[in-house]
């Protein structure tokens, strides 16, 4: 009938005014789940996401798409997928796990009240004048309520561990780790990592136990604050990795930092200095050397693949909360440097809070953690109050160690708030 035509040609108008470049891929998905067809869902939206990524980056992906069975021959069985597909008036949750058919959740939740609470948890966790108080569990909640609730049953049900989100644009940049059930936060429960698309995420498992490490730190700075913490985060890495190759402030240059990854397979290469997310272009993304800026476009550039990096690590970024380019240009950080995975920070954080972190993080990798699990480690230890600062020192699970003078007039305090630990986000294979 007339009726029925106009309704869809409605409902196909208002998905083409949400969707990303890929228009006619985003009704396919939609109608896909409009007809059940729950599988070739899945796999048409793990394609678009990786076109999607591919443009942002300038990487034009041309492989065949997966298929749905294809996709969980390469999950893990402790480990889902959750898409999350959201058109203007309803909310769609997706996972797929390594057997059975996947899971479609749908809610009659339009994208701008999400996007909404998301920019509402973003600033009350960020706020610095709020960082002793909980304002952001309202936002919190209500996330979880709606992005990880509705799949709870199903994980507990199939003993998932590991959850990996390839979520819509406008999601990429929510510390996962700080969503609230009203008793616990996810990283009480769950390993997580954010990835671009199950395409472009390698899910091998990696020995990072005795890893060689390549650490470049800079302390001072001409135009940003300094990052007292530096030494002594570069020191640690050494002393749990003890074949660690370092260069600090001046020696951390370009030149040696290329001739580094061309002359040396490092499975670690680690960053502490002060990288940035901004809006528009790839190339305005940049990590900060003592010379020069590094773009994201000129990391993609680099001999990375002849390096075999497992795991890239910038220990002080920033990204622009809520812009979409800068999503892609965060979201694709693994990507982009050709590595297995990748831990970034969202925002600046606290420099005894990420020193405190980056410790812990770095003595669960010498155990053997794989390295989600590692970071899950080290954020449970300073939301526990574990690792925290007393009498001058850095105390926890490993030897108190001694702060630089500018960071011992903080007194004693724990990092609690998810300020200080829910912005390291790992993106891509947390294995």
């Amino acid at each position: 009938s007339m009726l029925s035509f106009t309704s869809v040609m409605l409902s196909r108008i208002s998905v083409m005014l949400n969707c990303n470049p890929e228009i006619f891929t985003c009704i396919r998905v939609s109608e896909f789940l409009a007809n059940g067809q729950i599988c070739e869902a899945v796999a048409t939206l793990d394609q678009l996401h990786t076109q999607n990524f591919g443009q942002k980056l300038g990487r034009f992906e041309s492989a065949e798409p997966m298929t749905c069975a294809e996709m969980q021959q390469r999950l893990p069985d402790d480990a889902a997928i959750l898409y999350v597909f959201s058109q203007t008036e309803k909310l769609h949750l997706l996972t797929l796990r390594s057997e059975d058919e996947p899971s479609h959740y749908e809610f009659p939740l339009s994208r701008a009240e999400v996007i909404d609470q998301v920019a509402q948890f973003q600033q009350t966790i960020t706020n610095p004048v709020l960082r002793r108080s909980e304002t952001f569990l309202q936002s919190a909640q209500q996330l979880h309520q709606w992005l990880v609730k509705p799949i709870l049953e199903e994980l507990q049900t199939h003993e998932i561990h590991s959850i990996l989100f390839s979520w819509d644009e406008g999601l990429r940049t929510v510390p996962i780790v700080a969503l609230h059930d009203g008793s616990q936060f996810v990283i009480e429960q769950y390993q997580t990592s954010l990835i671009p698309s199950l395409a472009l995420t390698p899910t091998h498992r990696s020995r990072l136990q005795q890893a060689s490490v390549f650490a470049l730190g800079i302390a001072d700075f001409e135009q940003f604050t300094p990052l007292h913490a530096v030494p002594l985060e570069l020191a640690s890495i050494k002393s749990r990795f003890p074949t660690t190759t370092s260069f600090q402030n001046d020696q951390a240059t370009l030149s040696n930092f290329q001739t580094q990854l061309r002359n040396q397979p490092h499975q670690i290469v680690h960053l502490a200095t002060h990288g940035t997310f901004q809006p528009g272009q790839v190339n305005n993304s940049y990590i900060q050397l003592w010379d020069e800026r590094l773009s994201l476009k000129a990391i993609e550039q680099m001999d990375w693949h002849q390096s075999a990096v497992e795991l890239l690590v910038l220990s002080a970024c920033q990204t622009a909360l809520g812009d979409p380019s800068v999503e892609y240009g965060f979201a694709g950080l693994a990507v982009q440097a050709e590595a297995g995975s990748a831990v970034a920070g969202l925002w600046s954080a606290h420099d005894a809070a990420t020193l405190a972190l980056m410790r812990e993080f770095y003595r669960q990798l010498s155990l053997g953690q794989p390295k989600g699990e590692a970071l899950r480690q080290a954020q449970l230890a300073l939301l526990k109050g574990t690792i925290r600062l007393e009498n001058k020192y850095l105390v926890g699970s490993d030897k108190a160690i001694a702060l630089p003078t500018e960071l011992q007039e903080l007194g004693d305090r724990t990092f609690w708030h998810p300020y200080y630990w829910s912005a390291f986000t790992l993106i891509g294979n947390p294995w």
